[in-house]
């Protein structure tokens, strides 16, 4: 939600977009891969709908660019903001009160 106030007020939001990708895009695999340890060699099968979901779920985490480049985007942003402003808040979340 923040990244969307943030395109709202025509902010940069950049590294917001990659840290939810990113979160977003793990969680997901997380999630697939539990449950299908949870329902053993069936959830593995193409008796249930979760290999196909898991198919995708590994697909979201380089759909828009592997974890590792939004890690270094985000990175090099937040580096870039202390370099600018000595604080690193604006590019980690410069959340509204």
């Amino acid at each position: 939600l923040h990244a969307a106030y943030k395109i709202d007020r025509g902010e940069d939001f950049k590294s917001e977009v990659s840290m939810a990708k990113h979160f977003v895009a793990n969680t997901l695999n997380r999630v697939i891969d539990r449950s299908i340890q949870v329902h053993g060699a069936l959830g593995y099968s193409t008796d249930t709908p979760l290999a196909h979901m898991y198919q995708h779920a590994r697909w979201a985490r380089f759909a828009d660019g592997a974890d590792e480049i939004h890690q270094m985007r985000i990175a090099q942003r937040t580096i870039a903001a202390f370099s600018d402003t000595g604080s690193t808040r604006r590019a980690t979340g410069d959340l509204p009160i």
